[in-house]
């Protein structure tokens, strides 16, 4: 940021403050007012009289009145984690406020011909308290007494919050080898609550049922929880960031694993200055 060296000076009595200036509109992240300084145009950031960086300054623009503040709000930044574990973040200097979007991993498509199968849960992800749940476990067990249309054991749920399901493929329903199970959908790397790829379930491929007759069934991951608000912080503040990771798929039939994707990631993204 270009901040200019010489600074506007406020005084009453024996009270001083001082407004930093700087040398681009794009520089001060909200409202501003002109000043020259030395002969040098500059830019003053102004706001609301309650702003924290409020000076005893004030002046009149489009017939409100305005603080002259301290100093302007950072540019507009963002940062995302991606990757599976846990990191910290440090609240930049003069930022109070953040926004926040998070989504859980998903879990692994399962799918059985003869045998047993079942996975596990996708990981949460978090920013300190605020926690979002991953693609749930599930299991599909052989023994089960299933009929027509049934499942057969307990298909994966939906992360909390906002989480979906997997599609279901049957045999008696009569999927083809090689078509695609769809898992849960995910969501995208913003905060539009938008679908994208990021934590989402595991999709599968239909293949043999082996000697399961009424007992084959395939069903795709479950995609993680997604969330997405405004966080009052402190400069300097140290928050907690886990990002979950996605659980394996599992397959117990002809084929093998390669029928079964893993979930995705989830992630955690934050978001700084400007208007927020």
């Amino acid at each position: 940021m270009a901040e200019l060296a010489k600074k506007l000076h406020l005084k009453k009595g024996a009270t001083e403050h001082t407004a930093k200036a700087y040398s681009t509109t794009a520089e001060i992240g909200g409202d501003y007012i002109n000043a020259k300084i030395d002969g040098v145009t500059a830019y003053i950031a102004i706001g609301e009289t309650t702003d924290n960086r409020a000076t005893m300054g004030r002046v009149k623009k489009n017939g409100a009145t305005k603080a002259i503040l301290n100093s302007a709000k950072p540019v507009y930044t963002e940062q995302s984690y991606t990757t599976a574990g846990t990191f910290t973040f440090t609240v930049p200097k003069n930022v109070t406020r953040i926004r926040y979007a998070i989504a859980g991993a998903g879990s692994g498509a399962m799918g059985r011909g003869q045998y047993n199968a079942n996975v596990s849960a996708g990981g949460g992800s978090s920013i300190d308290s605020i926690s979002v749940g991953g693609g749930g476990s599930g299991n599909l067990n052989y023994d089960d007494a299933i009929g027509y249309g049934e499942i057969g054991g307990t298909q994966q749920a939906g992360g909390s919050p906002n989480g979906k399901k997997g599609s279901v493929a049957m045999q008696e329903i009569g999927y083809t080898m090689g078509t695609e199970i769809a898992g849960g959908v995910g969501w995208a790397l913003n905060f539009n609550t938008e679908s994208g790829t990021y934590g989402k379930g595991g999709n599968g491929r239909t293949w043999s049922w082996g000697t399961s007759y009424y007992r084959g069934r395939l069903i795709g991951g479950a995609s993680g929880g997604y969330k997405t608000g405004y966080l009052d912080v402190t400069p300097n503040q140290t928050l907690s960031i886990n990002v979950g990771g996605g659980s394996s798929g599992y397959w117990r039939g002809d084929g093998g694993n390669a029928n079964v994707d893993w979930g995705a990631n989830g992630f955690v993204l934050i978001a700084w200055g400007g208007y927020i």
